[in-house]
């Protein structure tokens, strides 16, 4: 019994160690097609509290920025977004937008809208961008 147990948590963990760890976030669209970047409350999938909108001419600088933040894939349950949580909103030319908070993410894409993510962010790099691009301190 034991050596099954110990088994199984060998097998766990080369698991974890083979598909979880470091990844690119992948968007929804190409930064190209990109519209605007907001900084944002989520309050539900059709209500968000913007607090300021990135500068047009910051979009490409904030999305190398964003890349540079440690990004994990999530490959059990997806992360959420949560009500009040802070978070970056992607909108595209075509309407479609994406919102990314350091540990949870949803889009509405092609008319429907999915609040779950598989991304999480490192919550102090996050926060360092949401500081970068903001007026807000964020401090734990």
């Amino acid at each position: 019994m034991i050596r099954l147990i110990l088994r199984l948590i060998l097998i766990f963990m080369i698991i974890d160690l083979l598909f979880m760890g470091p990844t690119d976030y992948k968007f929804i669209q190409p930064s190209d097609k990109i519209d605007k970047i907001e900084y944002i409350t989520f309050v539900n999938k059709n209500k968000h509290i913007v607090f300021n909108e990135i500068p047009s001419d910051q979009i490409s600088t904030f999305i190398k920025d964003l890349k540079n933040v440690e990004c994990n894939k999530i490959y059990t349950d997806p992360a959420s977004l949560f009500p009040n949580a802070m978070a970056f909103k992607i909108t595209y030319k075509n309407g479609d937008y994406e919102i990314i908070s350091d540990y949870g993410s949803g889009y509405y894409q092609d008319g429907w809208y999915k609040n779950t993510g598989d991304y999480a962010f490192d919550d102090e790099q996050f926060n360092e961008l949401i500081e970068k691009y903001t007026d807000i301190l964020i401090r734990k």
